[in-house]
């Protein structure tokens, strides 16, 4: 993201939108190939989840979007926006897929596996928040 044109121009956006557009970025092209290449990519995880149990199923996904955003937010990644990096994206994947495996392994009940997933949510949002996060090294 940070050696392409291309990912700048998303990072300005996801920064400032108004901003992007007084700099003179064409926003909406941009928002639109973005969008594009997400559609794409989840067109070939779509694939490959049909080819892996040779069936498609339409809820194949569905409350996976807490896990999304909070390996996201571990990673690093501002919600505000306009502050992350993949590499810190794929670690916080790899710490919550462990945190999930090691809840699931231990028969924690899905409830409460929720309210963890969430409370850790709160946890790091609270720390880009504040100055803790930033002083320690684990947010910019």
């Amino acid at each position: 993201m940070n050696r392409t044109v291309f990912g700048k121009y998303l990072y300005a956006i996801g920064g400032n939108e108004k901003c992007a557009v007084v700099s003179g970025l064409d926003v909406t092209r941009h928002k639109l190939a973005a969008y594009a290449v997400s559609g794409l990519l989840s067109a070939l995880v779509g694939v490959l989840y049909a080819a892996q149990y040779r069936h498609g199923k339409a809820g194949a996904g569905m409350g996976w979007e807490l896990d999304a955003i909070a390996a996201v937010v571990i990673g690093g990644t501002s919600l505000s926006g306009g502050v992350g990096r993949v590499s810190g994206t794929v670690a916080g994947v790899l710490i919550f897929g462990f945190l999930s495996n090691i809840l699931l392994l231990n028969d924690i009940d899905s409830n409460t596996q929720l309210v963890l997933k969430g409370l850790i949510i709160v946890i790091a949002v609270f720390l880009q928040q504040t100055d803790v996060g930033k002083r320690r090294g684990w947010f910019k």
